[in-house]
C-alpha cells in the first residue's frame, strides 16, 4: 500500500476541566499525544517529545480558566513551543478557520 505523500495534520482538544491537578494533566497528555509509558510527567519531559515532533500539530486548550497555577505553567510551556517549533500551533479558548486545501488530518480528543 502506497502512502499519501501529502501531511497528516494532527489535532489535539484538550479540555481543562479533565485537568483539573498535576496528575490528571499528564495523564490527559499522555493519552492525547500517545506517548510512550516512560514519558516522565513533567513540563520537561513534555518539552523534550513536543519540542521534536516532525508533523504539523494543532494543539486546542478549551475552558483554560479551569487550570492550577501548573496548569498556567503547562499553557506557557506551549506558548514557549509554538516559538520552537514551527509545525506546532496553539489556540486557547478559540479556534482557527478550518482548513480549505482538503489535507489529511488525524484528531485526537
Amino acid at each position: 500500500m502506497k502512502h499519501s505523500k501529502r501531511s497528516i495534520k494532527t489535532w489535539v482538544w484538550l479540555d481543562a476541566l479533565t485537568m483539573p491537578n498535576k496528575e490528571a494533566l499528564h495523564e490527559r497528555l499522555k493519552t492525547a499525544f500517545g506517548f510512550p509509558d516512560y514519558y516522565g510527567r513533567n513540563l520537561d519531559a513534555l518539552w523534550d517529545l513536543l519540542s521534536a515532533w516532525s508533523t504539523p500539530l494543532d494543539i486546542f486548550v478549551v475552558n483554560s480558566k479551569a487550570l492550577d497555577n501548573y496548569g498556567l505553567g503547562f499553557l506557557a510551556l506551549l506558548k514557549e513551543l509554538e516559538k520552537e517549533n514551527n509545525r506546532i500551533r496553539v489556540y486557547t479558548d478559540s479556534l482557527p478557520p478550518l482548513p480549505m486545501d482538503n489535507s489529511d488530518m488525524l484528531y485526537s480528543v
